[in-house]
C-alpha cells in the first residue's frame, strides 16, 4: 500500500497536479476524517467563515466567503455526521472587505454583517435560519437588509464585529475606527430596528500601516449575563502590542474600573508583545469564568528568523485573574497561530483548537507578497475553569501536510469551531491553500471527538 502511495504521489507530482482526493490520501486514518465544505474552485488569499450549530434544524450551518475575488458569502448544512447537505448556497453578493455572523437562538435567525471595500459602510443582513435564507440561497430578494453605519470616513469600519445578546434579544454591532482611532458601538432589534445608537466608546490608537500588514486592534465581542466583553490590543509601539480587553454595558458605555488609576475597566492579562497580540475569547456562565487567548510574536519577523507562541488566562467578568499567563502546550514548532475557543456546558470545559507551523517564507508566487506556513498541523486540548489542561498533551486534529515537489503550501485561513450539545461534538473548520493550483484555497471540516 505505500509503494502504491509513493507511485500515485510521484504521478500526480509530475503533472502538477495536486487534487483534494490525494491531500486526504496524506492523512492517518487515527486522526478524525475531514471532509470537504467549499467547492473546488479559486479563491484569493483572504476568506471569512464561521461555522453554527443550529439546534432546531440539528445541524451545523458553515458560512464562508471570498471577499477579494468573488465578493460572494454562501452557506453549507452540514450533519452531525459530517455530511454536507445539498450544495452551497449564495447569501450575499457584493462589494465588500470582510463581515462576521451571530446567531439569535430565540429567533432561529442569522446577522450578517458586512464591511464595504472603502472599509467605511457597514451593512446588515438577516436570514431565516429555518432555511430560506441560509440554506435556499435567494442571496438579495428575501432577506431583509439595512445600513448599520453609514458612510463617515476612510478605514472607519474594516472588520465590524456582531454578537446576539439573549438579555436584550438584540444584535451588537462593535467595530474599530482607522481613521480617529476610536471602538464604535451599535445595536439593532431582532427585526433590524436601531435601538442604540451609533456611538464612540473609548478613543485608542490611530490605525497604522506596517510594512506589509495591518494592525487589527478590535478581535472579540462576548455577551455576558449582565455586559459586554471586547477583546482587542493596546498600540504601545511600532510593531509591539499588548493585548487587553474591556467591559462595556448593553448600550456600550465603558464600565468603570474596579482598581488602579484607568479610570475604565481594562484588562491586561499579559505582557507586551512583538506581534499584534488580538485577544480572542470565551464564556463559562456556570463558574464565571471567561478564558482570554493572544499570540506572542510577530508574523512577519517569523517568516524570517523570528517565531509565535500562543497563550491563555483565565478571569471573571469583573476582570479578576484567576490563573496566569499559560502556554497552550510546549512545541518544537516556530509558530504557533492564534487559538479558537468555545466553552463546552455538558463537560463544563474549554476546548482550544490552534495551527503550529515548522517553518514559512514570503511567496514570490503572490504579488502582494503574502506570506504562506509550510508544514502546518491543527492541535486542540481542554481546560476547565481552573486552567488544567484535562489532557496530557495536545490532541493532533490535522497531521503534518509536508511540502512537494508541485510546492504544496500549507496554510489556515482561520480554525474555526461550533459546538454541538445534542450530541456533545465540535465542527472544525479550516481552509487548505494551494498557490499552484492558481491560488486555489478550499474549506474543510471535521468532527471532533
Amino acid at each position: 500500500m505505500k509503494g502504491n502511495r509513493k507511485i500515485i504521489l510521484a504521478i500526480l507530482c509530475t503533472v502538477f497536479v495536486f487534487s483534494a482526493a490525494s491531500l486526504l490520501r496524506t492523512q492517518d486514518t487515527t486522526y478524525p476524517k475531514p471532509f470537504q465544505i467549499s467547492p473546488d474552485i479559486t479563491y484569493q488569499h483572504s476568506i471569512m467563515m464561521k461555522p453554527f450549530y443550529n439546534p432546531i434544524l440539528k445541524k451545523y450551518v458553515v458560512f464562508f466567503g471570498d471577499p477579494d475575488y468573488k465578493h460572494t458569502v454562501w452557506s453549507r448544512l452540514i450533519t452531525p455526521e459530517g455530511k454536507p447537505v445539498g450544495g452551497v448556497k449564495e447569501i450575499f453578493k457584493g462589494q465588500m472587505f470582510w463581515g462576521g455572523v451571530a446567531y439569535n437562538a430565540k429567533e432561529n435567525q442569522f446577522l450578517l454583517v458586512i464591511s464595504d471595500l472603502s472599509l467605511d459602510v457597514i451593512k446588515g443582513k438577516l436570514l431565516d435560519g429555518k432555511g430560506r435564507d441560509a440554506i435556499s440561497g435567494k442571496h438579495g430578494d428575501s432577506a431583509k437588509e439595512v445600513i448599520i453605519k453609514p458612510s463617515t470616513g476612510a478605514l472607519s469600519a474594516p472588520m465590524p464585529k456582531p454578537v446576539w445578546i439573549p438579555e436584550t434579544n438584540q444584535y451588537g454591532i462593535g467595530w474599530y475606527n482607522f481613521y480617529d482611532g476610536g471602538f464604535y458601538y451599535t445595536a439593532l432589534d431582532s427585526n433590524l430596528k436601531r435601538k442604540v445608537p451609533v456611538k464612540k466608546i473609548m478613543s485608542g490608537p490611530v490605525g497604522h500601516y506596517e510594512g506589509e500588514q495591518w494592525e487589527i486592534y478590535a478581535s472579540a465581542l462576548i455577551a455576558l449575563p449582565d455586559k459586554l466583553f471586547w477583546g482587542t490590543a493596546k498600540w504601545i509601539a511600532m510593531g509591539k502590542h499588548r493585548p487587553m480587553g474591556f467591559f462595556t454595558d448593553f448600550k456600550g458605555d465603558m464600565l468603570p474600573d474596579i482598581k488602579g488609576d484607568t479610570g475604565k475597566k481594562i484588562v491586561y492579562p499579559g505582557k507586551a508583545v512583538k506581534g499584534s497580540g488580538e485577544v480572542r475569547a470565551a464564556y463559562n456562565p456556570v463558574s464565571d469564568r471567561l478564558l482570554l487567548t493572544w499570540t506572542d510574536g510577530d508574523a512577519l519577523d517569523f517568516m524570517r528568523r523570528g517565531s509565535e507562541k500562543s497563550y491563555f488566562r483565565i478571569m471573571d467578568s469583573n476582570g479578576k485573574f484567576k490563573t496566569k499567563a499559560l502556554q497552550v502546550g510546549k512545541t518544537k514548532a516556530r509558530y504557533q497561530g492564534n487559538i479558537e475557543v468555545v466553552y463546552n456546558p455538558t463537560d463544563n470545559k474549554f476546548l482550544m483548537v490552534w495551527p503550529e507551523y515548522k517553518r514559512s517564507r514570503l511567496s514570490s508566487l503572490s504579488k502582494d507578497r503574502v506570506g504562506y506556513q509550510k508544514e502546518g498541523k491543527l492541535l486542540a486540548r481542554s481546560v476547565d475553569d481552573k486552567g488544567k489542561f484535562l489532557e496530557k498533551k495536545p490532541k493532533i486534529l490535522v497531521p503534518y501536510i509536508t511540502q512537494t515537489a508541485v510546492y504544496l503550501i500549507f496554510a489556515y485561513f482561520g480554525a474555526n469551531l461550533a459546538y454541538n450539545p445534542d450530541d456533545n461534538e465540535y465542527l472544525l473548520s479550516y481552509g487548505l491553500y494551494m498557490p499552484v493550483q492558481k491560488g486555489k484555497l478550499i474549506l474543510w471540516g471535521l468532527i471532533y471527538p
